[in-house]
């Protein structure tokens, strides 16, 4: 699947999360009253099907969460 990667803090997911916002692989728009899971949701901007709940999109490899390198987990094996 051929699309760009969103870059977001675990904060930013977990609140697309709980607010039901999907987004669009093919032009990057968010979306309203999308499941976590959603797939292939149609998008409101270009419409295409190819708009992704934010827990999936994660799964998917499409979401990088930029805050992960200063989690605490991960300074305490430096």
């Amino acid at each position: 699947m051929n699309y760009k990667r969103l870059t977001m803090t675990q904060e930013e997911l977990e609140s697309a999360d709980s607010d039901y916002i999907g987004f669009c692989i093919n032009c990057g728009a968010e979306r309203e009253g999308c499941e976590p899971d959603a797939r292939r949701y149609e998008c409101e901007e270009c419409g295409e099907n190819r708009v992704y709940g934010a827990s999936e999109l994660f799964i998917m490899g499409g979401i990088i969460i930029n805050d992960i390198v200063n989690s605490p987990i991960l300074r305490s094996h430096r």
